[in-house]
């Protein structure tokens, strides 16, 4: 099968495929870089991508020339590699989460790279292809020492904007007590010690992250005016990456309660109730774990 009877094929089955939202070719033949063995991806954002894992009830059906099939999956990703005649090809399927933006900095570089819609109805690829372009990126980074004043800001207000129904003010000024002269000073140590990584939102800090060598989410903070755009979600893949680059096989929290439900998402579970003091004021989270 040569190249352009695949995409056709390809092209029939995304567009009778209702899973299938929007689809694009990435990679060396978008950049014109066609390789000595050619090498075709395609990203399809999909409802529900775990059905393409049993590749036989479907892929032979498509192409039943199909050989040297491998399937990987990982978090909301499935991929399938196989060789079809003298092509290489590897379809991704990812959830719709894939195409939101802010986009994560892995989806900007596949984006910037090279992206051809090839079905897109809706919208999702060409609306992400704008927002790479704008700059709506999420990239995460070290937190440096000239961040302090940043993050010291972001805790504060990250905390007082919780709602009065799970904290009440006098607990969350306790907790976070208003910045004074040796609050800089303070941060600065803490990034020293803690080496937090920070997620950058266009060119502001939007939130920020520690790991502990034990394994513990000691910090996990967002700016009230970036949340709910992925910040904490991608801070949360810089710590899995952590976790397994110092092979971790497991990761707590000890999740406030407006963070439990963020935690309990992504598989952790709660393990006990705890009441904690903060300047004389008591204030109540739960020990979360998660094994890896």
């Amino acid at each position: 099968m040569n190249y352009l009877s695949f995409l056709a094929t390809l092209d029939q089955w995304v567009n009778a495929n209702p899973d299938i939202s929007a689809a694009a070719m990435v990679g060396s033949y978008v950049r014109g870089l066609r390789p000595t063995e050619p090498d075709i991806d395609i990203a399809l954002i999909s409802q529900e991508p775990t059905v393409y894992i049993e590749t036989h009830t479907w892929l032979q059906a498509l192409f039943s020339s199909a050989s040297n099939v491998d399937v990987s999956a990982t978090h909301n990703l499935v991929s399938v590699r196989f060789q079809l005649d003298d092509l290489q090809v590897e379809l991704n399927f990812g959830d719709i989460g894939w195409a939101r933006f802010p986009a994560s900095a892995s989806t900007a570089s596949v984006v910037s790279a090279g992206l051809t819609i090839l079905t897109d109805p809706q919208g999702l690829l060409s609306d992400l292809q704008q927002a790479v372009g704008d700059n709506q990126v999420i990239r995460v980074r070290n937190a440096e020492i000239t961040d302090a004043p940043t993050l010291a800001d972001i805790f504060y207000r990250s905390v007082h904007a919780i709602s009065d129904t799970l904290y009440s003010p006098e607990q969350k000024k306790a907790w976070a007590p208003e910045p004074n002269d040796d609050t800089k000073y303070r941060w600065q140590q803490r990034i020293v010690d803690q080496k937090p990584f920070v997620a950058v939102l266009g060119d502001q800090i939007a939130g920020f992250v520690t790991l502990e060598p034990s394994g513990l989410i000691d910090l996990l903070f967002v700016d009230p005016a970036c949340q709910q755009k992925g910040v904490a979600r991608e801070l949360y893949e810089q710590v899995l990456a952590e976790a397994n680059a110092f092979g971790l096989t497991q990761l707590s929290v000890d999740a406030s309660d407006a963070a439990r439900p963020f935690f309990e998402a992504r598989g952790f579970e709660a393990k006990a109730r705890q009441t904690i003091e903060r300047r004389g004021v008591t204030l109540n989270n739960t020990h979360m774990k998660i094994d890896l």
